[in-house]
């Protein structure tokens, strides 16, 4: 680029420097605007969106105390614990993650009711996080082997 620069002539630099200026303002400003509606799309949409509830084995390791153990001993002895564990203790823990999985179903519904209108489609599909939600809460009804074809059918 400099061996080019020494060649030409000063008016031609200048061209080729003013150039250069405008197509870097062009995509400064054009990555601007991009941040600008991206800040605007999401400040319409409520963030606190419902954390997916753990299933019972994750229940049960919440209920255990860590102490002093690595995390990955912790694992690994809460792990033997479990399977260590009476069906009648684990169903306690099973019923407890169906009871939180039904209520992430219902939050989660009127956290999609409460932002769908503010919430960017693509290509007239709903968005990945609804479907992610729908397919969480809906998808244990379904029949093996088969796909939801339309979102309104359970």
């Amino acid at each position: 680029y400099e061996i080019y620069l020494n060649l030409i002539s000063e008016n031609e630099k200048k061209k080729v420097v003013t150039s250069f200026k405008k197509k870097s303002n062009v995509k400064t400003r054009k990555y601007a605007e991009y941040l600008v509606t991206k800040k605007t799309v999401h400040a319409d949409i409520d963030l606190m969106k419902p954390k997916v509830p753990g299933n019972a084995f994750t229940i049960f390791i919440k209920s255990l105390d860590q102490g002093e153990l690595k995390l990955k001993d912790f694992m690994y002895d809460a792990a033997i614990k479990w399977n260590m564990l009476p069906e009648e203790e684990k169903d306690v823990f099973r019923t407890l993650a169906k009871k939180y999985e039904k209520q992430y179903c219902h939050e989660i519904s009127q956290w999609e009711k409460k932002n769908e209108k503010n919430w960017p489609t693509r290509s007239g599909r709903e968005s990945s996080i609804f479907y992610e939600a729908e397919s969480l809460c809906f998808s244990k009804y379904l029949p093996r082997g088969r796909k939801k074809i339309n979102s309104n059918t359970n």
